[in-house]
């Protein structure tokens, strides 16, 4: 009796665990969203294999002689341009990378279902171009007509696109009469030593 006991533990045991296999597997999909909603942040591959706080040398070690070096800055111009900016200890503190990249999300609505809304949005004066900064990670999306072309990280100041649209936290600072842009499209004198915060703390 004890073994047919035991028997029926085992095989009900199965049971559970293959209908839990099943169930997780026809819902794979959307575990696998689920965790990147959960978890999803900024790595070295979408970057180009640079990241926020590498050497110099550890840059030119793994990504070879750059092709282009300006002052402090050194470029990569080969599937994508890959431009790294360097602090007064040669750590990386800016990386822009665009072009051609494994992207992380297919469209915009793709991006804000996994990471939500951006903090700054910036449009181009013909509209084509929209770029989503996410302060949480000093990350910004630069989208081309509904599509991935462009990715910058580390200090952000305004995130702009010259002379269009800007948007930080849901207030429309350009166009109107804070915008930040003169008339010829450029930074307003007042702005220069300025940021994207003085339109938080107020």
């Amino acid at each position: 009796m004890k073994i047919i006991k035991f028997i029926f533990k085992v095989i009900f045991v199965l049971i559970t665990i293959c209908i839990v296999l099943g169930i997780a597997i026809v819902n794979w999909d959307k575990i696998i969203f689920e965790y990147e909603k959960i978890f999803w942040e900024p790595d070295s591959e979408m970057l180009g294999g640079v990241s926020i706080g590498d050497t110099r040398s550890d840059v030119i070690f793994r990504k070879g002689e750059p092709d282009e070096v300006d002052g402090r800055d050194i470029t990569y111009d080969k599937n994508g341009i890959l431009s790294i900016m360097f602090n007064d200890d040669d750590t990386v503190e800016m990386i822009i990378y665009t072009g051609t990249f494994p992207s992380p999300f297919d469209t915009v609505d793709k991006m804000k279902e996994i990471i939500g809304d951006e903090d700054i949005l910036a449009i181009s004066k013909d509209f084509r171009v929209r770029r989503y900064t996410y302060l949480q990670w000093g990350v910004s999306f630069l989208f081309l007509e509904d599509v991935l072309r462009g990715i910058s990280i580390g200090t952000v100041q305004w995130r702009s696109l010259i002379g269009g649209g800007y948007i930080v936290k849901g207030r429309v600072i350009c166009p109107g009469d804070d915008c930040i842009y003169d008339d010829d499209g450029e930074i307003k004198l007042e702005y220069e030593d300025k940021d994207y915060r003085i339109f938080i703390s107020q």
